[in-house]
């Protein structure tokens, strides 16, 4: 009896190992590819309401933005890590992520196509001035850009094409705060239209979405081959823009915990765990609507972008006079 119990038992622990070794991995074949601060946060809530799409909980992997150094990312180099974000899919007909990164990554594209294949790419974009703006905004929340005036901050950027950024200790990619070169629509869009076809890359503009949200989510599901569900979405606005209470409070975060090695994280976890982190930094913020753009800043900038405008509209065959002063 007792040598039958043991023979069951060592069967029954074989197949859980089988099984293991034979079960397929679930990849995307879905991807919100950004652009930052384009919506692409309240656009992931509305898709992930469809019973037949599966997005990842954790929104910014990043994982095939390979150029871009980012030290907080646990994903970002870990293809186990990646895939076991898709591990809760079930039988869901589109299974997805969405990275902002991947938009302005120079390497991130390719990536995509050769570990994922010819999968759907949905970019969001709006008025590249508002971006850039509101891109500037959520890095000087978040501590990485230190020229608070935005116009000051854009006369930064033959500084920045090359010269990684100091945030107390680490260093992060200039990318993040290049906000001119993450406003080349064209030259962003074309990544993906060149290696995906442009069947299978849908772009969204946001001052359209937020007139007609229902018409146009339902015209990205049609492009994803899915059904409009038989519930109404909820369309609320996700990732308003925010700002620190008390800066100094985020500023001793980072310098206590978020800037240290992962040696010293570990030790201080339990005294100081990520959870408690995160809680002073949702008490220390609070939203607040921007400052608008004067007339003659937002006039200059246009002048400086108005020829990738006319660029885009060719590339989407689309007149883009939304944007236009």
């Amino acid at each position: 009896m007792h040598n039958k119990i043991l023979i069951f038992l060592k069967v029954e622990i074989l197949s859980i190992k089988i099984n293991k070794k034979t079960m397929k991995i679930k990849k995307p074949n879905f991807l919100l590819a950004g652009a930052p601060k384009c919506g692409t946060t309240s656009m992931y809530y509305y898709l992930k309401q469809h019973p037949d799409i599966f997005l990842s909980e954790h929104k910014e992997p990043n994982y095939f933005a390979k150029d871009i150094i980012m030290p907080h990312n646990p994903i970002k180099n870990n293809k186990k890590a990646y895939e076991n974000l898709f591990k809760n899919a079930k039988n869901e007909k589109i299974i997805g992520e969405g990275s902002t990164m991947y938009f302005y990554s120079e390497v991130a594209a390719k990536e995509i196509k050769k570990n994922l294949g010819k999968i759907k790419i949905l970019i969001m974009l709006r008025n590249p001035i508002d971006m850039m703006y509101s891109q500037h905004s959520q890095k000087v929340y978040e501590g990485i850009e230190k020229e608070e005036n935005f116009e000051k901050a854009l006369l930064l950027k033959k500084q920045r094409k090359t010269k990684p950024i100091k945030v107390t200790i680490k260093t992060i990619n200039p990318k993040l705060v290049s906000y001119r070169y993450i406003a080349n629509y064209p030259k962003h869009v074309k990544k993906y239209t060149n290696l995906f076809g442009k069947n299978n890359v849908k772009v969204v503009i946001l001052e359209e979405f937020k007139k007609k949200p229902k018409k146009i989510y339902n015209e990205i599901l049609k492009f994803l081959d899915l059904e409009s569900p038989d519930f109404e979405i909820d369309f609320s606005v996700k990732n308003p823009n925010k700002m620190h209470r008390i800066f100094l409070i985020k500023k001793l975060q980072k310098i206590l915990f978020a800037n240290l090695s992962s040696k010293i994280k570990k030790i201080m976890r339990p005294i100081y765990p990520q959870k408690l982190f995160m809680f002073i930094n949702e008490l220390n913020t609070k939203e607040k609507k921007r400052e608008p753009l004067s007339h003659e800043v937002r006039e200059k900038i246009y002048r400086q972008l108005s020829s990738q405008i006319k660029d885009l509209e060719k590339i989407l065959d689309k007149n883009l006079s939304i944007w236009k002063l």
